[in-house]
């Protein structure tokens, strides 16, 4: 995979400037909302409810589908073009999981293409979507597991690129009884399990080759302890989604082992080194 230092531009995010080829923006969800299709609730509206379900069960006895929407709110340059993005769903545990669950809970998620309104959407009045270009996940191989960095770089060119942004859709592949995914929604009130978007891109107008700082953290994920590899690091910081400094260290040696108490969530680690040069990469706490 090619490693991408990047400027953290989102308006979430006060963190210092770093001169890079590329940029990078990190956004969370602010505009999602999951619909069901059992026959009594296609009119309802889920739009502030605390889970995003991507299912197929039943309810005393009655079909119940369920899928779920998410749009991200991001500006970039017309001109700009997309070099990666990496969406990440965190699940929860909620009255809504099925622990019996027995069917494939492989999932699509598409682009759409038609405009959605988080208040008023429902099953009956869901928007249209398009399969190109769309992302499949694998069936998951826990009941609790997280969705890190999956690969919708080119659902977001195409976003891009249609200049038109009405989100994407999660729903599965197939929908079959007992099958079932739980994340947690915008409206969860832990703030680091929101949707998360790290989207990167290149403007052609940048020719200046700049020396880019280079460093890994391993291993990422983590519980809470990670090293960090690089030649000549100095200090390093650790912000929150949101740009909350929630750890700072200085650094002596390599692989020196350090430890971050936080909860679960997508965390940005900012390194500097001996000349005062840094860098950014993403540490995801699980």
């Amino acid at each position: 995979m090619k490693k991408i230092i990047c400027i953290l531009t989102c308006s979430l995010l006060s963190l210092p400037s770093i001169s890079q080829k590329d940029s990078c923006i990190v956004k969370t969800s602010r505009t999602d909302a999951m619909i069901i299709g059992r026959t009594n609730v296609v009119h309802v509206n889920y739009g502030e409810h605390l889970d995003l379900l991507v299912s197929a069960w039943t309810n005393n006895g009655d079909f119940t589908p369920c899928r779920s929407l998410i749009k991200f709110d991001f500006d970039i340059p017309a001109q700009a073009i997309i070099t990666s993005a990496e969406l990440s769903l965190f699940h929860i545990q909620s009255q809504s999981n099925h622990p019996e669950q027995t069917g494939n809970n492989a999932a699509y998620i598409k682009r759409v293409t038609s405009p959605w309104e988080e208040d008023l959407l429902t099953w009956a009045n869901k928007p249209t979507t398009t399969d190109v270009n769309r992302v499949n996940t694998a069936a998951t191989t826990s009941v609790d597991q997280d969705f890190i960095d999956i690969d919708v770089t080119a659902l977001i060119q195409d976003i891009h690129q249609s200049g038109v942004n009405y989100g994407i859709q999660l729903e599965l592949q197939v929908e079959e009884i007992y099958s079932n995914l739980i994340f947690a929604s915008s409206d969860n009130p832990n703030t680091n399990i929101h949707p998360t978007i790290n989207i990167c891109y290149s403007l052609p107008s940048a020719t200046t080759e700049l020396e880019i700082l280079e460093f890994d953290i391993y291993p990422n994920p983590t519980s809470s302890e990670f090293s960090l590899r690089g030649e000549g690091l100095r200090n390093v910081k650790v912000y929150d989604i949101a740009g909350k400094l929630i750890f700072e260290s200085p650094l002596y040696e390599t692989n020196t082992l350090l430890s971050v108490q936080a909860t679960q969530g997508v965390y940005q680690v900012l390194v500097t080194d001996s000349e005062g040069r840094q860098a950014i990469k993403k540490l995801v706490i699980q």
